[in-house]
């Protein structure tokens, strides 16, 4: 009788220790938990700090959003990866109609180009300057930044 009761009191002892490692676990885990979200935060104010001081300056897209150059009420609506295809899809329709204002000799064809383009330049961009930097980003290829400037000076013509 007197080995029971040790048993039992043993297995509380063990079944006490175990719960008060959890607990210890948990508060551990939710210090990780909060310590991380601040670490997030502070990363992200970094980078948008960043982003405001040297605004156009700097020679890469780093830290910054690929949809800045658009204008954000068409994304409103879009997941990530519909906002991904769309701009994939805005990045070809600007490029092939670059292609085809370059490339196009008939006058009123071309007038017909140059009135589609500037439609979609100002329903899809932000800023309506012809600029290379208001329709493509940094990482962009340097061929088609090419064809993008000599629409962008047809246009502007």
């Amino acid at each position: 009788m007197e080995e029971k009761k040790l048993n039992s009191v043993e297995n509380v002892n063990v079944v006490v220790e175990n719960s008060t490692k959890e607990k210890v676990n948990k508060v551990s885990a939710k210090k990780a938990k909060a310590q991380a979200k601040a670490n997030n935060i502070l990363y992200k104010d970094i980078l948008v700090n960043l982003n405001k001081s040297t605004e156009g300056l700097l020679k890469t897209s780093f830290g910054v959003k690929k949809s800045d150059i658009y204008k954000e009420e068409i994304f409103s609506e879009l997941s990530d990866k519909e906002k991904k295809v769309a701009r994939k899809k805005f990045r070809n329709i600007i490029l092939s109609l670059s292609e085809s204002l370059i490339q196009e000799k008939d006058k009123t064809r071309l007038e017909k180009l140059k009135k589609a383009f500037l439609d979609f330049y100002k329903q899809v961009y932000k800023v309506n300057d012809f600029s290379l930097s208001s329709v493509c980003s940094e990482n962009m290829k340097e061929t088609n930044k090419e064809i993008l400037k000599k629409a962008l000076q047809i246009i502007k013509k």
